[in-house]
């Protein structure tokens, strides 16, 4: 999940010397592991860090907000900003940075989004910012103003009828995004309760559907598992009596990656509501190279994968019409659809984790996107 967002600023300074405080090792980890895995800490007083750790530091993607209002999602190094990451806040006359890091300070490719609406890109080495030598962006590059151009198409599968731990809302969770995306203007394919050959036809269809500088949309809802940190999604007719079956028998969440990446889409996006078994077949039961959720994915250029939990944790199927977390996207979709994408994602989550208490804290991994993307014309 992204954490809310405020409006609030923080100097350059004290951007630097907070990070550099919260290298040190956690001192109140509220759930999982702030050691060496994925948890989240609290520092009193300052602010809050859900991610990934190693050693004790904050290591791999997170995502930190400060009492101060600001925040950062990206990439860490050894507690550090290091790689690609979002900064949200008073920086070098912006409120807002896109792009690379090295050691807390803009360094590479970015764009600083100031508050009279301008925006600033090119190779930044702390407050300086010149012109990319050699690498001019692409033409479809996320880091410009523009929106996505081409047709928006989504893929929607919902798979509820299984005969080992059947479950209770994908159906509807998928008929009923499927009707309101058509309202925003998808082209849309809707698969429930689909088989193994039926999924890898409708992503053929969908892969072959996509156009350049368009939108790429997927969703599932229905069982899921991790398997060699991979995440794969199980059809209707699946038998996983050993783990030599998962490959052959599930369908790789990557493959779904590799149809958008065939186009160059304005964008893709990518919602797995689909943590909701531990295990599954007697062959994965125990001593099993699965583990327990499904596992990070890093999203490509102009991609946002959206969970409806951390990775490594399973989602509630709810009690009513809808799973709980789709039930939220729903909500959200039907209010709000003109917030941007991350601020729209960021919504849902904290719907979610408030409805749950915290038990269901949903989770996101976004490269840079276009910043008038939305799924309703953006408001200003």
């Amino acid at each position: 999940m992204k954490l809310q967002l405020f409006a609030i600023p923080i100097s350059v300074i004290s951007l630097v010397a907070t990070s550099l405080a919260y290298a040190q090792s956690c001192p109140n980890c509220t759930t999982g592991n702030c050691q060496s895995g994925q948890g989240t800490c609290v520092w009193e007083g300052r602010g809050t860090y859900t991610g990934d750790w190693q050693n004790g530091k904050k290591h791999g993607l997170g995502k930190e907000s400060w009492n101060d209002g600001s925040s950062y999602d990206g990439s860490y190094v050894e507690g550090q900003f290091e790689g690609l990451g979002t900064y949200i806040g008073n920086i070098g006359g912006g409120n807002k940075y896109v792009g690379h890091w090295k050691t807390n300070k803009r360094e590479g490719e970015g764009t600083l989004f100031k508050a009279d609406g301008t925006q600033q890109t090119g190779c930044w080495k702390g407050p300086q910012v010149s012109p990319c030598e050699g690498n001019p962006p692409p033409k479809s590059d996320v880091l410009t103003s523009a929106p996505p151009s081409g047709k928006k198409v989504a893929l929607v599968i919902g798979n509820k009828t299984y005969q080992e731990r059947p479950l209770h809302n994908p159906i509807n969770d998928a008929t009923d995004l499927a009707a309101e995306l058509k309202k925003l203007g998808f082209e849309v394919i809707l698969k429930t309760d689909a088989t193994y050959q039926e999924m890898g036809q409708a992503i053929g269809d969908f892969g072959a559907m996509l156009e350049d500088g368009g939108v790429a949309l997927f969703y599932y809802s229905g069982h899921g598992l991790q398997y060699e940190n991979l995440n794969y999604l199980i059809p209707l007719n699946a038998e996983l009596n050993r783990e030599a079956d998962v490959k052959l028998a599930t369908i790789g969440a990557n493959h779904i990656l590799d149809q958008m990446e065939q186009v160059h889409n304005g964008v893709n996006i990518i919602i797995l509501d689909a943590c909701r078994s531990i295990t599954f077949g007697r062959g994965l039961s125990r001593g099993s190279k699965g583990s327990r959720g499904l596992a990070k994915m890093d999203a490509p250029t102009g991609s946002i994968i959206v969970y409806a939990t951390q990775p490594g944790n399973t989602a509630d199927d709810g009690k009513g019409r809808n799973g709980t977390y789709t039930a939220k996207l729903l909500a959200v979709l039907r209010e709000k659809p003109s917030l941007k994408l991350l601020e729209f994602f960021n919504e849902v989550g904290v719907r979610v984790a408030m409805d749950t208490k915290q038990e269901q804290v949903p989770w996101l991994s976004s490269s840079p996107l276009p910043p008038q993307t939305c799924f309703a014309p953006c408001q200003n």
